[in-house]
């Protein structure tokens, strides 16, 4: 799992400046409990829901407009690849 992780970081790191990146750094215990919940069965806690939410808020507050802008042109194109 952390060789895929890196495989993608470093990916990620040739396409975007590293100072764009860090902030999804923050998201890491997300992606691991999402994890847990598909392949282990986890149980989600409130407090856990609660706490991404303010992790992701978080995060669109240091991303700023352009990663709201970004997410809508995502959005855009996968509606038009459905069509």
């Amino acid at each position: 799992m952390s060789f895929a992780s890196y495989l993608i970081w470093f990916w990620l790191l040739k396409k975007y400046l590293a100072s764009q990146l860090g902030v999804f750094s923050f998201l890491t215990p997300i992606f691991g409990m999402c994890f847990g919940v598909v392949l282990l069965n986890e149980q989600l806690e409130l407090n856990f829901l609660v706490g991404t939410c303010f992790v992701l808020m978080g995060v669109m507050g240091v991303m700023g407009v352009s990663l709201h802008h970004k997410i809508k042109q995502y959005v855009q194109a996968f509606k038009m690849a459905l069509q």
